[in-house]
């Protein structure tokens, strides 16, 4: 949530206490590129974006994401600029315009403030707006802020090369509402860095590890009559290594406060968050099931749009504040918002059994018997957005493959080398047969299209079009179930009785989950920066750059990355990206994830566990050059008993709670990113018998090996042992011993060096497990 709003304005230094302090961060900027058009100019900066407020001067401005010390809010900024570089010459600079709904058939006014345009310096301040936000309690403060100064009445422009800023902290002041607790987790600690502007500071929060009791990772809210069909999908939530619990509408109604059941469902996830760290939220239910909360937003484009009524489940992931501080019937004014969710979010949009047994399959084939050979073909849909000037979506989409720096902010898209269709209006006009055609014929990972739509058409389809057998050969046998994102108008409504984006995940075929605005989508005409193309670059860039695995996941990043742009200056008096921020939703399961390369399977290698034991060794092996990160679950009597990720050798140790484990049947289950889910059966023995086999080399991986290999071993007795490396004459190279070696599985990593520390040269190698007058071997071999 915004505490603090204010119209004040390389190395970190860090100063204060308990009583306030200063963050100064330092930013550098390198000689302009100056672009000519139509008798006017735009300049353009490495690492900038240009924005400005309607029929002003469009100047290039960098965002501010500063993480502040923990419990420190900013209160001021001051700007120190050094380095000024006068341009030769006298510029008209281009009066920014403002962003166009994608459904407008207006007329485009040219915007100019002439007023402006005769004062001598401009802006008045480098910066006007700054907030602090919390994201998982870590406070950051945002905004935006021009290097570049000036003078319309003359044309004369100057920069800094560098601009250092300073920013004055003082002790949060909590208020009802705020996430007060700092969930420094190591994989929240990992994003905090990855987001922040000076990632350094995020060691000061070492002391605020928490741990959670009982830790699951998805949150399922629906209806009573939902909650007893949903044991299959708990079940295979536990198969893909997740830990799950639902809560239903009536028992929330029951336990929670709240002015409705919108605050109470809230409040319900803000303590389940709080207290048991969780990471998704599953909306089951279209919204006579979960009802949704509208938001306020007001854009000024070719006429002033306003809005009270934005579906958005924003509202159930973005926890700070109550989005409404003033208490009045506009729910997300400036100053009441939280622009860093917390949690993944998503809506399965069912509303009877028939709508949620086809999106729950779709969910299930499509995660588990994903069909092979498709995983790196993509669809794009670009349309005719604007005829003068002539923008295209194909324009947009372009900036999905690939890296790309245009418009000031990197993201890392689709690889290149993929297989791409492209039915783009730029090259020739498409039809909705061709696209049914296409999707008949082939399969796809994704469909991003960019276009027109309203609540009953998108891609050129009708809702009515969607009848069931109109897509059979995306069945998910023949062709691959796939997700969409589109930026077009109103296609995900899920507020209204049938939204065409809810139609394609309620039919049997083509789509598990769809990504959407729920009112209007906007863009840029002539341009290849917009609104929507801002999220959907970045929820690309999550999930190919950042490989982040959900969908959830990587749309919640995209807002957070996206967020210092809402205080920009133009964005923030126009309103366009606020909008797509409230209104951009996705529709599916949140917890899904989503295959970025084709996938791999994998087996899991273990040994049977005694009740009494504390730790489990697993190792899972897959065609992957680093393993690292698989989610592995240790499951009986369905319930998840322990939870583990391994290393980058794909070994995991489980820690089991005393008493939790019983004789007799058990499963290990293993996921990952584009990794199919595994599972193994194992047989858990009385704490009374001797664990049976013989000590054993069970696996070496990678074999070959370049850099190092890890060797798991089983040992089933506690004993002394010896790990022995011979080469192919027999000789030793390295040895490693044990006392009182811990019983199951172990991990041995060899760093391919001998006794003297010196690289062995490539080769077959020999490794030998002596234990209990019992040896085993194994062959490496090392390039």
């Amino acid at each position: 949530m915004r505490v603090i709003f204010s119209f004040l304005l390389g190395s970190l230094i860090l100063s204060g206490s308990l009583f306030g302090g200063i963050v100064e961060k330092e930013y550098s900027f390198s000689c302009p590129e100056i672009k000519f058009a139509n008798n006017y100019c735009t300049l353009h900066l490495p690492g900038t974006s240009l924005t400005g407020k309607r029929g002003e001067p469009l100047l290039p401005y960098k965002s501010v994401k500063i993480l502040l010390p923990p419990g420190q809010q900013a209160v001021r900024i001051e700007i120190v600029k050094t380095n000024r570089v006068d341009l030769d010459g006298s510029y008209r600079i281009f009066p920014a315009q403002p962003s166009r709904p994608g459904n407008s058939n207006k007329d485009r006014k040219f915007y100019k403030n002439s007023s402006v345009y005769q004062t001598i310096r401009y802006p008045v301040e480098s910066f006007e707006h700054f907030s602090t936000q919390f994201l998982h309690g870590f406070p950051f403060v945002l905004s935006a802020f021009t290097p570049v100064e000036y003078n319309p009445s003359t044309g004369s422009i100057s920069y800094y090369r560098n601009i250092k800023l300073k920013v004055i902290t003082e002790p949060i002041t909590y208020k009802a509402g705020y996430v007060r607790k700092i969930h420094a987790t190591s994989a929240i600690l990992k994003q905090i860095r990855s987001i922040a502007d000076n990632p350094e500071t995020a060691s000061r929060f070492g002391n605020f590890v928490m741990n959670f009791a009982d830790e699951y990772d998805v949150l399922v809210i629906t209806s009573q009559a939902f909650a007893d069909s949903l044991d299959d999908l708990i079940q295979s939530y536990m198969n893909e290594a997740l830990k799950s619990r639902i809560i239903t509408t009536d028992s929330i109604a029951a336990a929670y406060s709240g002015i409705d059941l919108q605050e109470k469902i809230r409040n319900c996830i803000i303590y389940e968050y709080e207290n048991h760290n969780i990471k998704h939220v599953s909306l089951i239910g279209d919204v006579e099931i979960i009802p949704y909360r509208g938001f306020y937003c007001s854009v000024e484009s070719d006429e002033t749009y306003v809005s009270t009524d934005i579906p958005a489940d924003l509202y159930y992931s973005a926890l700070d504040g109550t989005w409404n501080s003033n208490s009045d019937e506009k729910w997300g004014e400036k100053g009441e918002d939280d622009l860093l969710p917390e949690l993944s979010v998503a809506r399965i949009p069912a509303s009877n059994f028939t709508e949620l047994a086809n999106m729950l399959r779709k969910n299930y084939m499509y995660q588990f018997d994903p069909v092979s050979g498709q995983q790196r073909n993509v669809l794009f849909l670009g349309e005719k957005l604007w005829n003068d000037p002539e923008s295209y979506g194909a324009d947009y989409l372009e900036l999905l493959i690939g890296f790309h720096d245009d418009n000031g902010y990197e993201t890392n898209g689709i690889p290149e080398d993929f297989n791409f269709t492209k039915l783009y209006d730029r090259n020739r006009p498409w039809v909705k047969q061709d696209l049914i055609n296409e999707l008949n014929n082939s399969g796809y990972a994704c469909i991003h299209h960019n276009g027109h739509s309203n609540t009953s058409y998108n891609m050129r389809l009708s809702v009515y079009d969607l009848k069931e057998g109109l897509f059979s050969g995306a069945d998910g046998v023949k062709n691959n179930f796939t997700y969409i994102y589109s930026s077009g108008c109103y296609s995900a409504a899920f507020d209204v009785d049938v939204s065409i984006g809810e139609k394609f995940l309620a039919i049997k075929d083509l789509a598990f989950a769809y990504i959407g605005n729920s009112r209007y989508g906007w863009f840029n005409e002539g341009q290849t920066e917009g609104p929507s193309l801002h999220l959907e670059r970045e929820f690309v860039s999550a999930l190919y750059g950042d490989s982040l695995e959900f969908i959830g996941s990587a749309h919640t990043r995209s807002k957070i990355n996206s967020a210092p742009w809402v205080n920009a200056p133009g964005q923030w008096e126009e309103g366009a990206l606020r909008w797509c921020f409230y209104d951009c939703n996705v529709l599916g399961d949140p917890a899904v994830r989503l295959w970025t390369d084709e996938p791999v399977s994998s087996t899991i290698i273990c040994q049977n566990p005694s009740q009494s034991d504390s730790l489990f060794r697993i190792s899972v092996n897959a065609d992957l050059s680093d393993m690292q990160g698989i989610s592995a679950v240790l499951i009986q009597n369905n319930r998840v008993v322990s939870k583990a990720v391994t290393d980058r050798y794909g070994s995991a140790l489980f820690s089991i709670p005393s008493g939790s484990l019983k004789t007799g049947n058990a499963v290990v289950a293993a996921a990952g990113k584009n990794i199919i889910p595994a599972k193994r059966t194992i047989n858990v023995i009385s704490s009374n018998l001797q664990k049976s086999g013989n000590p054993a080399i069970i696996a070496a991986f990678p074999n070959p090996a370049v850099q190092s290999v890890s060797i798991t071993f089983y040992v089933p007795n506690s004993a002394d042992a010896e790990l022995t490396v011979f080469n192919i004459l027999g000789r030793q190279v390295r040895g490693y011993t044990y006392k009182n070696m811990t019983t199951g599985y172990n991990s041995q990593v060899w760093n391919l060096k001998d006794e003297a520390g010196k690289k062995v040269p490539s080769g077959l190698y020999i490794f030998r497990l002596k234990a209990e007058g019992k040896v085993s071997a194994k062959k490496v071999t090392v390039f």
